[in-house]
């Protein structure tokens, strides 16, 4: 959906939803439609704010979320960080660092894109929840 070289509109990333949802339906592949929706989302750019996601994808995050798109856009963004070795002493600092950046993002967004903010505060919490988990593994 999303490239390096392409910024896509408002009308044009609404009516592919839209498009997609209802082919999907047709094949009663809603929930498979929404999941790849989710996942295509995920590869927004930031925003001219330098806030993630551009302000296009908060747009139809706002006007389209529901629990597959939030689930698969989560996922994708976590999967974004790819392969993570850890240091078995280091304990959770860098995840710490990443749900640190996604509540700035939800800071930043909740008032004017609070659906958007939410869905950031809950990678927020999955990247906090990571790093409690390293911390105690790493005092084994």
């Amino acid at each position: 959906m999303y490239s390096a070289t392409e910024e896509l509109s408002l009308e044009t990333l609404r009516n592919w939803i839209i498009t997609a949802r209802e082919e999907f339906s047709k094949v009663d592949s809603i929930s498979m439609g929404d999941d790849q929706i989710g996942n295509q989302l995920a590869k927004s750019p930031v925003g001219e704010d330098g806030i993630l996601p551009n302000e296009v994808t908060r747009e139809v995050l706002e006007e389209f979320i529901n629990d597959e798109i939030e689930v698969a856009f989560c996922v994708a963004i976590q999967n974004q960080r790819g392969v993570v070795w850890k240091d078995t002493e280091g304990g959770g600092v860098a995840e710490y660092a990443l749900s640190d950046k996604y509540n700035v993002y939800a800071d930043a967004l909740k008032f004017r894109y609070p659906k958007t903010a939410k869905v950031m505060k809950r990678i927020a919490d999955s990247y906090l929840y990571q790093a409690k988990r390293e911390d105690l593994e790493s005092e084994l």
